[in-house]
């Protein structure tokens, strides 16, 4: 059912609202029939109710999944809604009871305007984690976002920032094999060198991704300030780095860079059952 904006609403709307409050939750109410069709029932539910709070004076009302307002217009892209509840004292960083703001909400779906107006005009924190431990720029890494990567890089957001299994911006880009995004983070300053909980290095996730390994990425890191050493175990097995292995004279560059013993890869049995039991043992010790 669509809701015009003189359709009288009982309970939400009343004619001695403050101006905000008027303006606010009718902006909201006039998209309702638009966030009826994308949205879930339960969201909806939820908007209603934080509506009604709003209305009644509350800007920063939560519903009962810990979401407000404004958490709502980043979620809807509904833009004029969102810079009015800033103006008027909403709180940018208020989370929801997984972790969420306002600016996570607006990440996650690549609306770089709501981005924007979030950090710039409302002061949005944008390093604020998630209780997974997600910051902003990791939900965009994770979903492919790459404008809102570039975004949030230049308002400010690190790209050394943890998640809880330690991976940064950067590692979750090779991971994912977010091949646009990893080159751009790879010409950025952030820590090339970092490992995640299981010792798993940028190097590791880069060539063992269909997307992202090549023979380009990997002269890129020899030009870098990039330590092989602690890629050694996995170098020594002869189907590694697969992508360069016609290339004989930069897979030796990377295996003596690594310092490894068998520049050209003629590793015993034995050497190379060693490399696999170590890292195998090293993943089951953290599982």
């Amino acid at each position: 059912m669509h809701l015009k904006k003189k359709t009288p609403v009982p309970g939400m709307i009343k004619k001695s609202q403050s101006s905000f409050n008027l303006r606010a939750s009718t902006g909201a109410l006039a998209n309702f029939g638009k966030l009826k069709r994308t949205g879930s029932s339960n969201s909806i539910g939820s908007m209603s109710s934080t509506v009604n709070c709003a209305a009644s004076g509350d800007v920063n009302a939560r519903d009962t999944y810990g979401r407000s307002l404004l958490s709502y217009a980043a979620r809807y892209e509904q833009i004029d809604t969102a810079k009015q509840l800033l103006k008027s004292g909403c709180n940018p960083n208020a989370a929801d009871e997984t972790g969420k703001t306002p600016l996570h909400e607006a990440v996650e779906r690549g609306f770089l305007e709501i981005v924007k107006i979030l950090i710039k005009d409302g002061g949005a924190d944008v390093n604020v984690r998630t209780r997974q431990g997600q910051t902003p720029m990791m939900i965009a890494v994770t979903m492919g976002h790459i404008e809102t990567v570039k975004t949030l890089h230049k308002l400010g957001a690190s790209l050394n920032c943890r998640d809880q299994e330690g991976r940064t911006s950067i590692l979750l880009a090779a991971s994912l094999g977010r091949d646009d995004i990893f080159r751009y983070l790879l010409e950025q300053p952030c820590n090339i060198n970092a490992t995640d909980n299981d010792n798993n290095s940028v190097f590791y996730f880069a060539m063992n991704s269909d997307k992202i390994a090549s023979p380009e990425i990997a002269k890129k890191f020899l030009k870098c300030d990039y330590d092989f050493k602690k890629d050694a175990e996995w170098l020594a097995l002869e189907n590694s780095c697969t992508c360069i292995r016609e290339d004989q004279k930069l897979v030796n560059k990377i295996l003596e860079k690594a310092g490894l013993k068998y520049p050209n890869r003629k590793v015993s049995f034995l050497e190379r059952g060693k490399a696999k039991l170590v890292r195998t043992v090293s993943r089951l010790s953290l599982t």
